[in-house]
């Protein structure tokens, strides 16, 4: 009986495959490899592409599907490390991808538009009509019914409570 080998999730630049060059993979623990040894990992395994644009950002696939496929989904992993983004969370299991802009309204699969959220979290953010955006820095931003953001900025010190705080350590 055959049976499948292990999925090992390698981030591999092309060269590091195809070159004698000494060039290092990540592992998705983030534990670095050197070329030769993601080339003995490749060998016998599936290897699944995953497309970046020319600024180095992973596409996902549009609006060909509202469903994510497993190498998206180990993508949207990866960069959110594992846990729930809400802020204040990072939870660890029973993981969700929400899709920041709904598929029903005309948001893509795309791993700009999706986030990992804890079960707890996706149920609260649809059940109360919050919302999330991406900021101008590129950062996911939580947004009450009311559009506005959580958690509120904190307001700024008064005058003279920043004149006690040192500006600058004694050298």
């Amino acid at each position: 009986m055959r049976t499948a080998p292990p999925q090992i999730t390698l981030h591999v630049d092309l060269e590091a495959l195809t070159t004698e060059l000494p060039s290092v993979s990540e592992l998705v623990s983030g534990a670095l490899v050197a070329n030769e040894t993601a080339r003995r990992l490749c060998c016998d395994a599936v290897v699944e592409t995953v497309i970046h644009n020319r600024d180095n950002i992973v596409v996902g696939i549009g609006r060909n599907s509202r469903t994510v496929p497993g190498w998206l989904r180990r993508q949207v992993e990866y960069r959110d490390r594992y846990r729930c983004r809400w802020v204040g969370c990072g939870a660890r299991h029973w993981l969700q991808i929400h899709h920041v802009i709904h598929w029903a309204d005309g948001g893509p699969t795309n791993l700009d538009n999706l986030i990992l959220l804890c079960g707890f979290h996706h149920r609260f953010l649809h059940q109360h009509r919050w919302t999330i955006t991406l900021g101008d820095n590129g950062q996911f931003v939580f947004r009450k019914p009311d559009r506005s953001i959580y958690p509120p900025a904190r307001p700024p010190l008064h005058p003279r409570l920043k004149q006690l705080i040192p500006t600058s350590r004694p050298t």
